[in-house]
């Protein structure tokens, strides 16, 4: 688009030049002199105002010449000082100071030709500059100024009819798939993006919420299925019905690129273990059926321990659920404690494997790598590039290790590289990011989708992983990049799961409202906006 706008420019500047250069022009001549008599002695100097007028193509042009006569002996010296403005004058002769004693001082003026412009007599005074005389020169006649002004009009008018024309087929492409594939690896963006957290730590009934966040109570008032009183006539609030808390994390998203077309349902991760998701997925009535694909973000037990009895909650005939894994499930995995992180103080529940997975009904797929999901709609990461100082993993993360003949060991293992996170892209908003635990860092989770997508970050949710004290200097700097160094900044963070409470009220400081207090229940709805999409800005980060 730069290189058509620019030809464009190019060629508009070359028009104007020709019809300028195909003007009429005047050429300007000599001075022709005016004889002067003095047949008498000047005791003192006298000066003569001559005004003539030159008609020409675009109005008159008044020449006033001021002459100036000094005695010098018995010679008389001639000053002539002339200026030219345009005017309506007639030409005329005038003595402003004759000398007392000069008779018959005669000025004999010979009028220039029509369109013929003068130039000062060669005894005019050094420092006087008669505008527009140029001797020897070409002087455009017809109002140059005037066409200079049109031209540059309607070259600026034609390059912003070129420019939004530009604008709009760009429009039309970045909607298109072709566009993502080539620059979103991928990922189309949605016009309709909802969000039901079924999994976390936190249960929030009062907080007060953005446009668009919903919390459970109202939720299960406003259902038809609801429950009246008999005696009273009201709702009755069974709290048997309500979600429960658990330490771990699960988020249905759907997705729908436009109104009228398929909508997607992604179960990014299944929690800790298999009640909370069963009893919190009743809860909030999820369709498991229509959901179409879980993604694990990584394996700990805390993501991955619903998994097999969501499966087994959806029917017999529903489609083939399909179960995106990181490859490189480990078989076991721990916790050490620090300040030496040597002292191993237990082992974390066993993740499902790939054939207890088949056997509930899932389709297992293995992705180390980045990839697009749910009708392009959705983007899984590959592994997360640590590129943050501050950010050196999970420092108590073990893993216990199996060589061929030698007795199993356990061995450091903090930056946990199987996790990955999911990214939706809405239109007019730009995207939404979820990091389910944060191992490798949110700021290197933002970062990446930063550099992969070029959109600005609409939200970030999920565990941000600074709960622990041994993680809290990570803390400050963290707030300080997603407030101060990522422009523009995100809208909303809603710091989930294994945060914390001292991060929530860092984030909370620095971004008021921005940071949500969301929890299991809430349900979250982001619409696009087509006309806010040319206004976003690239995004940036120090």
């Amino acid at each position: 688009m730069l290189a058509r706008a620019v030809l464009v420019l190019c060629l508009l500047s070359r028009f104007v030049a020709a019809v300028s250069s195909s003007l009429p022009t005047a050429e300007v001549g000599p001075r022709q002199e005016s004889p002067v008599f003095i047949p008498a002695p000047l005791p003192s100097p006298t000066s003569i105002i001559v005004n003539n007028t030159i008609q020409t193509a675009d109005g008159p042009l008044v020449e006033t010449c001021d002459l100036i006569f000094v005695p010098d002996g018995q010679n008389i010296q001639q000053i002539e000082n002339c200026t030219m403005a345009t005017g309506g004058f007639n030409v005329a002769t005038s003595i402003v100071t004759p000398s007392p004693s000069a008779s018959s001082i005669s000025v004999n003026v010979i009028p220039a030709p029509t369109g013929t412009l003068m130039q000062s007599a060669a005894s005019s005074s050094p420092a006087v500059v008669a505008a527009f005389v140029m001797p020897g020169r070409s002087l455009q006649v017809l109002p140059v100024g005037l066409c200079i002004y049109a031209g540059v009009t309607a070259l600026t008018f034609t390059f912003v009819a070129f420019v939004t024309y530009e604008r709009v087929q760009y429009r039309k492409a970045f909607m298109s798939p072709a566009y993502d594939s080539r620059l979103r690896a991928g990922l189309v963006a949605v016009n309709r993006l909802t969000i039901t957290f079924l999994v976390d730590n936190s249960v929030e009934w009062f907080a007060k919420l953005p446009p668009g966040f919903k919390l459970e109570l109202p939720q299960h008032l406003s259902d038809a299925r609801t429950v009246i009183d008999p005696l009273t006539g009201v709702p009755i609030i069974n709290l048997e019905d309500f979600c429960c808390g658990a330490h771990g994390f699960s988020a249905l998203i759907e997705t729908q690129r436009d109104d009228d077309e398929e909508r997607h349902l992604t179960l990014f991760d299944t929690g800790p273990d298999s009640k909370s998701i069963v009893r919190n997925v009743m809860a909030m009535q999820a369709p498991v059926d229509q959901i179409g694909r879980v993604v694990l973000s990584h394996w700990h037990s805390d993501h991955s321990g619903g998994m097999l009895s969501f499966l087994q909650m959806r029917s017999p005939d529903a489609p083939k659920c399909i179960v995106d894994l990181h490859p490189d499930r480990p078989t076991a995995r721990g916790i050490a404690i620090p300040p030496t992180y040597e002292t191993i103080i237990g082992r974390l529940p066993a993740d499902p494997t790939f054939e207890l997975i088949t056997s509930a009904g899932g389709v297992v797929e293995q992705h180390a790598e980045g990839h697009t999901v749910a009708g392009a709609t959705i983007y899984v990461s590959g592994e997360i590039p640590r590129v943050t100082s501050f950010e050196q993993g999970l420092p108590g993360a073990v893993r216990f290790v199996e060589e061929d003949g030698k007795p199993g060991h356990w061995t450091s293992e903090p930056h946990i590289m199987d996790e990955r996170y999911v990214a939706v892209d809405v239109i007019g908003k730009g995207i939404t990011i979820f990091s389910a635990c944060s191992h490798a860092g949110i700021v290197n989770v933002v970062k990446d989708a930063v550099q992969r997508f070029s959109r600005p970050i609409y939200m970030i949710i999920g565990g941000l992983h600074l709960g622990s004290a041994d993680l809290a200097p990570r803390i400050g700097p963290t707030v300080d990049f997603l407030v101060h160094q990522l422009r523009p900044g995100p809208t909303y963070i809603l710091p989930m799961h294994c945060s914390g409470f001292h991060c929530k009220v860092a984030l909370e400081s620095a971004l008021g409202e921005g940071c949500v207090p969301a929890g299991v229940g809430v349900r979250v709805e982001v619409h696009g906006d087509r006309d806010l999409e040319d206004r976003l800005s690239r995004p940036s980060f120090a």
